[in-house]
């Protein structure tokens, strides 16, 4: 089932019910996700164009009906809160069977006029669309807003746990190395939160378009470096073995923080996925046009399911460790912003994870 039509009667017909639309927009047509169909008002409404979602989505294809009451007639649906409107539209959510074995799909039904053909033939136009996947969607959505929730406070209940302690200690104590100790210990845990405050800012900032870089020509193999040696304590103090394989130069026009911010998000995601006497090795390479770095650990993994939404916002692929989920999220929206790509590879659980990101080399 597709947009082409048998003979070129056919096709001219179809044409002028779209008002001779060209070959790109049939194409669109045949792209939607939405089922479309085009019939004649009268019945039996021969149809005229019927795009492939159509079929997908109520179970009948074009050749098997060709016109709207053999549709129904085939298709059978059950409807329910049905409503036409002053204007000949018809709204209304129906029930499909679709599938092998045949099992019920809720649909959402609309029809509507459209013109006439070259005849002065009135034409409707009917649509469907998948409440199935958009219920999915809403699902998912709130699934992942309640793990954010619930992360979120976590996170910050642990700290102000902490500085809760911290400020006792002080109103208790003169003794001035209590006083030093609760005072570090309020530090690390502002510090802390400002950072979950600051990737969610990151996050909203790169998800409506106001993340600004700061562009100047820079070497990633230097900030890569330097990334390594703040980071060098955490690894250490997990007992995981952090190497760096970088050449001496890898010359890009980047912005250097958001660089470092990348890097540093990527190490700090191997380290806490890592077991003790893991390793994790930051390499780099130069290639035509572009410089690639590559994070790889020898951690826990990730399945091949999680892979693929491994840099959604929120998303832990099912490694729960700590944190909201938004370390990669971020990374692969900083390295787009420098029209660069970042790519994921795991060969499953147990078995380690590689980060690639490779940005251009003359110009970010």
């Amino acid at each position: 089932m597709g947009l082409a039509a048998p003979s070129s009667r056919r096709r001219v017909t179809r044409a002028k019910a779209l008002g001779h639309a060209p070959v790109r927009f049939e194409h669109l047509i045949e792209a939607m996700p939405a089922g479309l169909a085009v019939h004649l008002a009268e019945p039996p409404g021969p149809l005229l164009v019927v795009n492939r979602a159509w079929g997908e989505l109520t179970g009948v294809r074009r050749e098997q009906a060709g016109c709207f009451e053999g549709w129904l007639a085939l298709a059978n649906p059950t409807r329910t809160g049905s409503q036409r409107l002053d204007d000949g539209d018809v709204q209304c959510r129906l029930e499909v069977r679709r599938g092998d074995p045949p099992a019920a799909f809720p649909v959402w039904f609309q029809s509507h006029p459209c013109g006439a053909d070259e005849r002065g033939r009135a034409l409707r136009c009917a649509m469907v669309f998948d409440i199935g996947r958009a219920c999915d969607e809403n699902a998912l959505m709130t699934r992942r807003k309640d793990e954010l929730i619930a992360a979120l406070g976590h996170e910050l209940r642990n700290p102000l746990a902490v500085a809760r302690l911290a400020t006792d200690s002080l109103a208790k104590s003169s003794d001035s190395r209590t006083v030093t100790t609760a005072v570090q210990r309020l530090t690390r845990q502002v510090e802390r939160m400002s950072r979950l405050v600051d990737d969610l800012l990151d996050m909203s900032r790169i998800a409506r378009g106001k993340l600004a870089l700061r562009l100047e020509p820079s070497c990633a193999a230097h900030v890569a470096r330097e990334v390594i040696e703040d980071r060098m304590e955490h690894a250490n103090n997990r007992s995981v073995a952090l190497i760096a394989e970088l050449p001496a130069a890898l010359p890009l026009v980047a912005d250097a923080l958001r660089l470092a911010q990348v890097i540093d998000n990527l190490l700090a995601n191997a380290i806490k996925y890592s077991e003790p006497g893991g390793t994790i090795v930051v390499s780099g390479e130069q290639e035509p046009g572009a410089i690639v770095l590559r994070v790889r650990d020898t951690g826990i993994g990730i399945d091949s399911v999680a892979l693929e939404r491994v840099f959604e916002p929120f998303e832990q692929a099912g490694r729960t460790r700590g944190g909201l989920g938004l370390g990669l999220a971020i990374v692969k929206g900083i390295v787009e912003l420098h029209g660069g790509r970042v790519a994921i590879a795991s060969d499953g659980r147990g078995k380690g994870t590689e980060v690639m990101v490779r940005l251009p080399a003359g110009r970010a």
